[in-house]
This record gives structure tokens, C-alpha cells and sequence, in this order.
């Protein structure tokens, strides 16, 4: 798991492929919605998807993560393993207007299948059911261990963050 003190200070290439195809999920069912009424819509939202999550995401998100800061030329995390390191590292918190343009383009992401998926009720439902699971597995299974402090979504406690900070400096 490569921990220290609980958190995980590394990923392994088996966590990005598991996290990737809970991801894909989502994005599958996306797909086909839309390639019921439109094969140029698929493209679309292909494009949009991989704009949204290697550029906008990427920049504005992962360049504040350690996983990214460190000293590695690709990044090796839960989403993107083997990506170049192609924006600068951004170390400490987040600016409002980062994190707002990450936001809005994930919500872009989630929303823009939703008149194909209204067409098809039962796919929209299997679509939402799989965005809140995705949500909920994250944030259960690494937001309280995760090495980034200064995300949002970060749960661990502070007497963990202080402790973990504290060897971190003393190296």
C-alpha cells in the first residue's frame, strides 16, 4: 500500500488502472446515450472528457498535489500514471479561481450527457447511481489517507497532517 503513518505516500500502477476503470464507468454510459442519437455527439464528449481531465484538471488541480510535485517527469497517482509533467508545480493551496475552474469543468463533465441520458431513463439512472459511487468510494477510501493537505476534499485528521509534516521537514 506504501504508507507512512497511515497515509499513502505512493501509488502503485494497479490503483490507477482500478480507480481508472471505476472511472470509466461513468463515462461508458455517457457514451452510449449520446451514440444512440449521435456519433459526432460521442466525439464531442470524448473530446470534452480528455480536455476536461488532461488539461483544465491537470493544470489548475494535480499541479498543487505532491504526487505531482515530487520529483518524478511523470506523474504515478490514482488517475494519471506515466502523463508527463507538462505545467509547472504549483506547491501550497489552491487560488479560488483554481479551484472554481476545476469545479465548473467536472460539472461540465457530469452534466453534458444529461439530455441523452433523460431520453433513456434507465441509463440516467445507472449513470447517477455510478457518479455518487464514484464520489463515495474516493472519498472513503483515499481522501482520509491521502497526502494532499490542501485539497478540498482532504479528510485526515490534523494531529495526523501535523505529525506527517513534521517528519517530512526533519528529513
Amino acid at each position: 500500500m506504501n504508507t507512512e503513518d497511515g497515509l499513502r505516500v505512493r501509488h502503485r500502477f494497479t490503483d490507477c488502472l482500478y480507480w481508472n476503470l471505476f472511472f470509466l464507468i461513468p463515462l461508458i454510459i455517457g457514451s452510449v446515450a449520446i451514440a444512440r442519437s449521435s456519433t459526432l455527439g460521442v466525439l464531442v464528449y470524448l473530446l470534452l472528457s480528455a480536455g476536461i481531465f488532461f488539461v483544465v484538471v491537470y493544470k489548475f488541480f494535480c499541479t498543487h498535489c505532491p504526487h505531482y510535485i515530487e520529483g518524478n517527469s511523470t506523474t504515478k497517482c490514482i488517475f494519471l500514471w506515466g502523463i508527463p509533467k507538462y505545467f509547472k508545480p504549483q506547491p501550497g493551496p489552491y487560488s479560488y479561481l483554481e479551484l472554481t475552474v476545476t469545479l465548473s469543468s467536472i460539472i461540465l463533465w457530469v452534466a453534458f450527457p444529461l439530455f441523452w441520458l433523460y431520453l433513456h431513463p434507465g441509463l440516467l439512472v445507472v449513470y447517477v447511481v455510478s457518479i455518487v459511487v464514484l464520489i463515495a468510494t474516493i472519498r472513503r477510501n483515499e481522501c482520509g489517507r491521502c497526502i494532499h493537505f490542501d485539497c478540498p476534499g482532504n479528510t485526515v485528521t490534523q494531529d495526523v497532517k501535523a505529525h506527517h509534516l513534521g517528519k517530512r521537514s526533519k528529513q
